[in-house]
């Protein structure tokens, strides 16, 4: 479990570095500059951008700290693992109820979350 946790740790850890710097860039910056959007609706997606930076961060730590821990840590991975699973449906269920020509690849962060989701599982599992 150790290899796998550092592993998911590090990948956690670089996906929070992609979702502040390039993801705020395509996606937060653009809605922000959207006059449409009354401010109180478009401050809440501000904070929820940013509190997915936060769950990033606290994963990519709780995922480094299950590996230092491996007793302590199985409950942890899984939890983190599962919020990971969570976040890869979400991104799967919008693409397919978006119906966004090439959905599935436009909104394609179920790519990164489902296969640390499984592997965080199957690592406290195995």
């Amino acid at each position: 479990m150790t290899t796998a946790m550092i592993v998911l740790g590090v990948l956690s850890i670089l996906l929070t570095g992609v979702h502040a710097f390039g993801g705020g860039k395509e996606v937060l910056e653009p809605v922000m500059a959207l006059s449409g959007p009354a401010p109180v609706p478009r401050e809440t997606m501000r904070v929820c951008w940013h509190g997915i930076t936060v769950v990033l961060l606290v994963s990519g730590v709780g995922f480094l700290w299950a590996a230092s821990n491996a007793e302590q840590g199985v409950g942890a991975a899984r939890l983190l693992s599962t919020i990971n699973l969570g976040f890869a449906g979400l991104f799967l269920w919008t693409a397919w109820r978006s119906r966004i020509p090439g959905g599935w690849l436009k909104l394609g962060q179920w790519i990164a979350f489902l296969p640390m989701g499984v592997a965080g599982w199957a690592a406290t599992l195995l």
